[in-house]
């Protein structure tokens, strides 16, 4: 049986959020992804890899909450911050955020805030308040000093002095706020969740100067082996026990690598021209699967197909046979004979015959050629350098 790798292979698009053109690329392929590494440039602002558990949706600013916040807190702790994890998008997790970026030689990206004249302002309607404060204590102290003190006036005084207090702290509170308002924020195109478990990329997609949006493939990941898939007739089927043994040769780096029968797919398999697989109750082939016994990092070609052997139950009646080194290239199929037609002074003439194989047993294996009567009981066919005959075979 003729069977071809699945070779294991994701692309990791960009999420949901990214938007802009490459403007540097630090991704290379082979090298793996970690924490912390610096991606590449989406409008001159940096891509940083992080660890988590799904994509950021939304910029995060000063006072927001959610579970994204809780995941930027656990990032931040993961990358040394001593914060709590507090869904909170506070003042502490700013300045973690800040230092996030400085650690990296990276300016962090931050809200558009009060605008400077505004932030004067606010600063002097606190210096105004504060001193106000001052005021209003002096005149409570120099009433309380009196003897005997004015009551009235002293009461009046102690309320003067409260709501300067509480004037000073709204002025503090309100520039605080514009101040922070001006701070740290994440913006989700500039931290990508690693959520693969190998983020190897194997192949780079984009490069300087493509335009990035949600969805755009970046790179493939993956392109490991752990099964092959062959297609065989229903009869041959009948004859393949579950979980049987196999052997696919002769693959690459590897040599003869073990395999067992994993899965028949169910209903009748065929090839489109585009290379897409379908159903056609017309075909009579179904699709096997061969799994390995190891999973291969070795880069296999999709497109290739490989030489499966198989323990069958045995076949259905009498069958022709050839020895397995008979087995060649065929012209209309992968595999052929090469039938002698004569042998004169040491020069041997053949020709070649398309076959299908089947069991295998002992070093020889089952055939029948794709031409009705092109191979038959007693033709002698090439093995190596010398002749074979084809013989009958029972199961």
């Amino acid at each position: 049986m003729r069977v071809r790798p699945v070779v294991d292979v994701e692309e990791v698009l960009a999420p949901e959020l990214f938007n802009g053109v490459i403007t540097r690329m630090d991704l290379v392929a082979g090298r793996p992804i970690v924490t912390g590494d610096y991606l590449f440039s989406l409008d001159g602002r940096p891509v940083v890899a992080v660890a988590g558990s799904f994509p950021f949706y939304r910029e995060i600013r000063y006072r927001d909450e959610g579970d994204d916040v809780v995941q930027l807190q656990e990032i931040l702790v993961a990358d040394g911050e001593s914060i709590e994890v507090d869904g909170i998008f506070g003042p502490a997790t700013q300045r973690a955020l800040e230092q996030f970026y400085d650690r990296r030689g990276l300016s962090a990206p931050h809200g558009e805030g009060a605008d400077p004249a505004e932030i004067r302002s606010l600063r002097a309607a606190l210096r105004s308040a504060e001193s106000d404060v001052v005021g209003r204590q002096l005149e409570l102290d120099t009433l309380r000093a009196d003897s005997p003190g004015d009551a009235m006036a002293i009461s009046q005084a102690e309320l003067d002095l409260e709501r300067a207090l509480a004037m000073s702290q709204e002025a503090r509170a309100r520039l605080s706020e514009a101040i922070l308002n001006g701070g740290a924020i994440l913006r989700p195109q500039e931290l990508w969740v690693r959520t693969h478990p190998d983020p190897t990329p194997t192949r780079v997609l984009v490069a300087v100067g493509d335009m990035v949006v949600g969805g755009t493939p970046l790179w493939q990941s993956g392109g490991r082996v752990a099964s092959f898939v062959g297609l065989v007739d229903e009869q041959t089927l009948e004859r393949i026990p579950p979980d049987s043994p196999a052997v696919i040769a002769d693959v690459p780096g590897v040599g003869d690598l073990p395999a067992v029968v994993s899965a028949v797919q169910a209903g009748k398999k065929t090839t489109g021209p585009d290379g897409s697989v379908g159903t056609d109750e017309s075909s009579s082939l179904v699709e096997v699967v061969l799994k390995t016994n190891v999973e291969l990092s070795v880069d296999l070609d999709p497109e290739r197909t490989y030489r499966a052997e198989l323990e069958l139950e045995g076949t259905q009646g009498e069958v022709l046979a050839v020895p397995l080194a008979a087995l060649t290239d065929g012209t209309d199929s992968e595999v052929a004979v090469s039938v002698v037609d004569s042998q004169t002074s040491g020069e041997l003439r053949t020709h070649l015959v398309d076959v299908e194989v089947g069991v295998v047993a002992q070093g020889f294996v089952e055939v029948a050629p794709r031409r009705k009567g092109e191979l038959k009981l007693g033709d002698r066919v090439v093995v190596g350098l010398s002749g074979g005959e084809a013989v009958n075979g029972a199961g």
